[in-house]
């Protein structure tokens, strides 16, 4: 269960800088001009030999919705949960590079969440919690144009709540492999299968092993990107069982 939440943890990486900079269809290795996605998770159960749904409401533990703009990128997202609805709204510069993070929670009126700046290679992203500067992101990328590192440091009376830094390693493919927190606290590894989708992610911390997050592919789209997959986690007597269900939909711009 740890993985999932420390991968949509990692989606702050994804932002955009420079020419060279990988879009966010890109980080989340997604083919064609992706207009939306809406993807849903379920609870799993294996019931009489065979995964099925389970959960709430009406079998959905939680759903994600996105919207990308012709280059690739994010517009806007609404995540919808079992207490929690927040949508949160991207702004770009004329050159497609991320400035402004709004941020609006059950209904409400968008706040500012984040402002981003660029200085020497590197991203400057400053995070606001009910208008007040929470903490200051640091994002360093290699030549490629991949994060390498995010540095986050508390402001004020959060400095001691938050104060972490993530190093990412890439295989030739570009196709993140390792993160590391806090040097090497924890760390996760990531392996790919033939068509290049996430298969599985190791999980340790302090060197202790802590769970392996396994998923199969179901299904997929005209343009090979899944539509539906299984989620499973390794238990310490070593047996995968299933915890999720993921479905997904998406829509396309016109070529």
């Amino acid at each position: 269960m740890k993985t999932i939440f420390f991968y949509l943890f990692l989606m702050s990486f994804t932002a955009s800088f420079g020419q060279k900079q990988r879009t966010d269809l890109q980080e989340e290795n997604l083919k064609g001009k992706v207009k939306t996605t809406i993807t849903t998770y379920y609870n799993a159960v294996l019931r009489d030999g065979k995964i099925v749904r389970d959960g709430y409401p009406k079998y959905r533990y939680y759903s994600k919705e996105v919207v990308y703009n012709k280059d690739g990128n994010m517009l806007n997202v609404k995540e919808i949960g079992k207490d929690a609805f927040v949508q949160q709204y991207y702004f770009y510069d004329k050159k497609g590079r991320k400035i402004k993070k709004q941020e609006s929670k059950h209904h409400g009126e968008p706040e500012l969440a984040s402002k981003y700046s660029y200085v020497q290679g590197k991203c400057i992203e400053k995070v606001y919690i009910i208008g007040e500067l929470y903490c200051i992101d640091t994002f360093k990328y290699n030549a490629q144009g991949d994060p390498i590192e995010k540095r986050s440091i508390g402001v004020g009376q959060y400095r001691q709540d938050n104060d972490y830094r993530v190093s990412l390693k890439y295989d030739s493919s570009r196709r993140l492999i390792v993160t590391n927190l806090s040097e090497e606290q924890r760390i996760t590894k990531y392996t790919y299968n033939k068509e290049e989708h996430l298969e599985k992610e190791i999980l340790s911390e302090d060197g202790d092993w802590i769970e392996t997050t396994l998923y199969k592919y179901i299904s997929f789209d005209s343009q090979k990107n899944w539509t539906e997959r299984i989620m499973y986690l390794t238990d310490d007597a070593g047996v995968s069982k299933p915890f999720f269900i993921e479905t997904r939909k998406l829509t396309y711009y016109e070529k």
